[in-house]
């Protein structure tokens, strides 16, 4: 294993330093270099780690993510099973405060509604693709073919974008579950979770403000107006299809898929009554991460600011 230490500021190095006198621990650690210009430092980051690495196989993973024993060898075995070129995975995600529980399953909402692992493998319009940065195996000569982190270095969705660029190329791409063999806590407080969502979101639309305005109103159309209907019919009493019963379908429909997506992602199925208001915050980050987008200041995140310009993604 191979850690990147970027110049942090914390306890990171006398930490790596006690796991480097272990024994039985075969671990390799690298001091980041000074971020170039025109790089994201995630990108740049991951860039000098693929320069370190020898393998055949590639795994980036986050600093924050856990495995069970056995997760390296199944990614491996899925790997060959599949005859995948790349896969990601949804993890199972560690949640804690409010925010974390009202945002962060809504994810395994769009896994399980707009973007199942049945399309992301099997389909090969490039709309079907997806990845999350926290697990990205690579057959490393796919890898280098389609340059790696340099291709997307100024871009802060680089899992989203590789992903694309690899089917766009005609490879095989999956996004299997592994929630029982991968974990992560992927922030810790609201301001995380505003900040860390704002920065990804209008990004991962390639700051198209037209498909980010549809989307908008699309969940605003699907989650939220059916709850307005129906509250309107009880007041006034109109039990009729369009005003009552077909909103109510549709919440209820909405609910179901909650249900199955918090059963097979191991989350508390509660929280499918949380669904319109997790819509509601939802829609509120991506009016901030547009705001941010048009800002001087741009986008922030763990000391660093990334505006719009800096950032923008390839076209695949």
């Amino acid at each position: 294993m191979i850690v990147l230490n970027d110049n942090s500021s914390d306890r990171t190095g006398e930490i790596l330093n006690g796991f480097l006198k272990i024994p039985t621990v075969v671990l390799k650690v690298i001091d980041g270099v000074e971020l170039p210009a025109g790089w994201v430092g995630k990108n740049w980051a991951c860039h000098q780690l693929f320069k370190a690495a020898t393998g055949e196989l590639l795994l980036f993973t986050d600093a924050d993510t856990a495995y069970e024993p056995e997760a390296l060898s199944s990614a491996e075995r899925f790997l060959h099973e599949n005859d995948v070129d790349f896969f990601s995975v949804v993890p199972f995600q560690e949640v804690g405060t409010w925010s974390e529980k009202l945002v962060i399953p809504f994810l395994y909402y769009l896994f399980i509604a707009y973007l199942p692992n049945e399309f992301v493998l099997k389909r090969r319009d490039v709309k079907y693709s997806a990845a999350n940065g926290q697990f990205m195996f690579f057959k490393k000569t796919v890898y280098e073919t389609v340059g790696g982190h340099e291709t997307v270095k100024n871009n802060i969705v680089e899992d989203i974008f590789l992903a694309r660029l690899l089917k766009t190329k005609g490879y095989k791409i999956a996004l299997p579950n592994a929630v029982e063999i991968v974990r992560c806590r992927m922030y810790r407080n609201f301001s995380e979770v505003f900040k860390g969502f704002s920065k990804n979101y209008f990004a991962a639309m390639e700051y198209n403000l037209f498909v980010m305005s549809a989307f908008l109103l699309h969940l605003f159309a699907l989650y939220i107006a059916p709850l307005i209907f129906v509250a309107v019919a009880l007041i006034t009493s109109d039990f009729s299809i369009f005003a009552f019963w077909l909103p109510l379908s549709h919440i209820l429909l909405a609910g179901i898929i909650r249900f199955i997506a918090s059963v097979q992602f191991k989350m508390p199925a509660v929280q499918a009554f949380l669904h319109p208001a997790s819509v509601l915050m939802v829609m509120i980050i991506g009016i901030n991460s547009v705001r941010w987008a048009f800002s001087k200041k741009g986008s922030e995140w763990k000391g660093r600011t990334y505006s719009k310009v800096e950032t923008m993604p390839g076209n695949f």
